[in-house]
């Protein structure tokens, strides 16, 4: 089946608006402002959080050093006694002989005062309880408060920390061993300064004077409050700290710890995932390097308490900030959606719509011209209504007064073809015929008419072409009663059958019957004219229907009067209503009408024409 009327599909019938989903202004602007609220207030508070993160750090650094230094000046102290009564012991061994030196450090009488009268009376002075050990290379072997036991004097020779003292030592030179465990002096470690000399006798002599490492411990322990602390010597080996399990190890390389951090500075360090404050003082007279470890997050935890209210004081800037906001942009967009609202109605239809919205200058001045608009497009679509039924009438009219003539040609010619042949009774009945038809045809004012009016004109017409063919050919209705006051134009039916009769039927041997039937289905009106005569091949289908479509027709091929028809169905009711031809050889030939149904036919007025603009605008 071939259609040859209008658009039937949806993207046929028009293009139409677009309604994919459109973000609204007042969304965007809102989250525009909400992402540049919430961007800034979270910088600011981040800038500030870190500013005042990095001065606190700074501060607590600068504190620390000061510590440190506190620190290194107590060590310095205890150092310096060390280093006093290493020279005071050097001084009576070098003036005294190998049996002087026994009696003295044994407590004998040759001396008016013995070596624990000496230390007592020195440990009273400075409050500070240091040990004394002397060996000589005749196998004398001192430990204060008087042990000397020769396992003990091999003990010292053997141990690591005693063969690191370097043999060139020169008399009155102190050095300084590293910490180090001694059971001669008891439990724990120890820290010692080492002086050599050589008595009056020619023997050489090593004092040890040794301080236990708690004596080191005590001069930070008031300062240890979840940090730890390391005193370390120029090697990396820790000499005191409150981490125990550290003392006397190589702990630290000092290359790396001078590339980290220098003295009086502070850097921070990491240490299995841990953060750490890690501040540095070095002392410059005995070399010793003093260094402090604090976790970053026990210095921060005072800022717990501004973070937390600092995020809560964000948040409520931010949700403030997007109130007053919203209270701005409602101000501009709900102007411009009263706006667009109204825009929809004119677009509509509805040019009375009334632009009365009033706000900022600019969206006043919009709605101003929206409102000048209106009024020019409502002048403009009367104006163009009115010129387009001018036209459509003209139109309608010239085809009308086509289709007259054509059929009354045909019909006169074959009225004087019966009189040539001396048929003078068919002739002068199919006249009478004629000219009723005719009397039915000009008495009907209004171009829509009912069904009934219609198949009365189409009888008439076809009683005129059977005093032509005789009774061989018929005309058979299958209409519901009720259809029969449904609205169709005039003389719509008429060139449908006269193309049945000459192409199909007379073809055919003059004989065969010819169907009209009705039925309304979906709110469409179908008018079906089905005949039996000789039919078309698919060919000679397609031909006629490229014809009909380019407005091509001629009387020789029948499509004169049907391409009429199209015209004014089209014309009358738009483009989605027209006709269809279908045909099959020896079968028959089908011609559907497509028009409005009831519903469409009470929605055009009386009187009124249908505008036949397409849905995209256009004519």
């Amino acid at each position: 089946m071939m259609r040859l009327f209008g658009k039937w599909t949806k993207q046929e019938q028009g293009k139409k608006p677009n309604t994919k989903s459109r973000v609204k202004l007042q969304t965007v602007l809102m989250a525009l402002v909400a992402f540049i609220v919430v961007c800034s207030v979270s910088a600011a508070a981040f800038w500030c959080y870190h500013t005042f993160r990095n001065i606190l750090v700074e501060r607590v650094a600068a504190s620390r050093n000061d510590v440190l230094s506190q620190i290194s000046t107590k060590v310095d102290s205890l150092q310096g006694n060390m280093i006093s009564m290493s020279r005071l012991y050097n001084a009576m061994v070098t003036d005294s002989t190998h049996e002087e030196i026994q009696a003295f450090f044994q407590g004998e009488a040759l001396s008016s005062m013995t070596i624990g009268e000496v230390m007592e009376a020195y440990q009273d002075a400075v409050e500070v309880e240091y040990s004394v050990t002397i060996l000589d290379d005749d196998g004398f072997f001192y430990v204060s408060p008087g042990k000397a036991e020769e396992q003990g004097a091999e003990q010292i020779r053997k141990s690591m920390w005693y063969l690191n003292i370097p043999s060139d030592l020169s008399d009155g030179q102190v050095y300084w061993t590293q910490v180090h465990e001694d059971e001669t002096l008891g439990a724990g470690f120890y820290y010692s300064a080492v002086s050599r000399t050589v008595d009056q006798e020619g023997r050489k002599v090593t004092v040890l004077l040794s301080i236990a490492e708690r004596f080191l411990y005590e001069t930070y322990k008031n300062v240890i409050n979840g940090n730890t602390m390391y005193i370390v010597d120029q090697d990396g080996r820790v000499i005191s700290s409150n981490n125990q399990h550290l003392i006397s190890l190589n702990y630290f390389n000092m290359e790396r710890l001078d590339d980290l951090v220098s003295s009086g500075t502070y850097t921070i360090v990491e240490k299995s995932g841990v953060k750490y404050l890690l501040s540095r003082y070095n002392e410059p007279r005995y070399g010793l390097v003093y260094l402090e470890e604090i976790p970053l997050r026990t210095l921060l935890s005072s800022l717990d308490y501004i973070q937390t209210w600092s995020v809560v004081v964000a948040g409520i800037a931010i949700i403030l900030s997007c109130m007053v906001c919203w209270v701005m942009i409602r101000t501009i967009t709900s102007p411009l959606q009263v706006l667009c609202q109204k825009l929809k109605q004119v677009s509509g239809g509805n040019f009375k719509t009334k632009f009365d919205v009033r706000s900022w200058a600019e969206i006043s001045l919009i709605n101003d011209s929206c409102a000048e608009m209106e009024a020019r497009i409502s002048d403009l679509f009367t104006n163009l209504k009115e010129e387009e039924r001018q036209k459509r009438l003209a139109e309608i009219e010239f085809l009308q007064a086509q289709i007259n003539p054509h059929f009354m040609y045909n019909t006169l010619f074959e009225i004087k073809c019966l009189v040539n042949l001396g048929d003078n009774q068919d002739a002068e009945r199919m006249l009478e015929n004629f000219i009723a038809m005719l009397r039915t045809v000009l008495s009907q004012k209004d171009e829509m008419i009912t069904l009934q009016e219609e198949l009365v004109i189409l009888q008439q017409y076809f009683t005129v072409m059977q005093c032509k063919y005789g009774e061989g050919i018929q005309l058979v209705y299958d209409i519901p009663e009720e259809l029969l006051q449904r609205k169709v134009l005039k003389f719509v039916l008429q060139p449908i059958v006269e193309n049945s009769i000459f192409h199909g039927l007379e073809p055919a041997g003059s004989r065969g019957t010819i169907l009209v039937k009705v039925w309304e289905m979906e709110g469409r009106l179908y008018i079906q004219v089905k005949d039996n005569g000789v039919g078309m091949e698919e060919r000679q289908l397609e031909q006629i229907c490229r014809c009909i479509e380019k407005n091509e027709g001629t009387t020789e091929d029948g499509t004169v009067g049907i391409n009429n028809v199209i015209r004014r169905i089209k014309l009358h009711f738009g483009t989605e209503y027209g006709v269809s031809i279908d045909s099959q050889k020896y079968i028959g030939t089908s011609v559907l009408l497509i028009l409005p149904g009831k519903a469409g036919q009470e929605g055009n007025k009386a009187g009124e024409k249908y505008e036949c603009f397409e849905s995209d605008g256009g004519r």
